[in-house]
């Protein structure tokens, strides 16, 4: 956002309360007094918004909670769990380590139009509505935290697909 033209800011800037990122596909806005995110898509609807302070300690670990919409569903988290394929209202641990079977992974879908994706390799949980219908997030050991926002509404389509198998692959 711009001043109008010919003002002049006093003191030489303006300090907003809020900073505000666009792309062509979203909003990001960023509260400078407490840190919370919210993601918006290019028309304004509100897909993803803290719900709490975000924190992040060397120490201690890092953890951050999103309102949850009623009805939002949450998909993904790779092989964790054979038990369903929505996993609102459950708790996962999210741990890869040598495993033969049940491969965790920290991405997830949600039927508001976005993703999320934890780039970590650190132990940490994906809480999806088990501890309050009202919010959902992730926290973990004592880590920096890489996590991603993917805006929707559709997932990335692949740009190439791969060769199809030679008949002798086939029998």
């Amino acid at each position: 956002d711009q001043p109008p033209e010919g003002s002049q800011p006093s003191g030489g800037f303006v300090r907003e309360a809020k900073l505000t990122l666009r792309t062509g596909c979203l909003t990001v806005t960023a509260d400078k007094a407490t840190g919370r995110l919210r993601f918006a898509d290019a028309n304004g609807k509100i897909l993803l918004d803290e719900y709490a302070d975000a924190w992040s300690d060397p120490a201690k670990g890092f953890g951050a909670r999103f309102a949850a919409q009623e009805g939002e569903k949450f998909l993904g988290f790779g092989d964790q769990t054979r038990d369903r394929i929505e996993h609102r209202g459950h708790s996962a641990a999210m741990w890869v380590r040598n495993v033969a079977s049940y491969i965790p992974v920290a991405f997830f879908m949600s039927t508001r139009g976005y993703g999320v994706c934890m780039n970590t390799t650190f132990k940490h949980t994906f809480d999806k509505c088990e501890t309050s219908p009202h919010w959902f997030g992730f926290g973990g050991q004592p880590g920096r935290p890489d996590c991603y926002f993917i805006p929707g509404p559709n997932p990335p389509k692949p740009t190439t697909l791969p060769p199809p198998p030679t008949p002798s692959a086939l029998g």
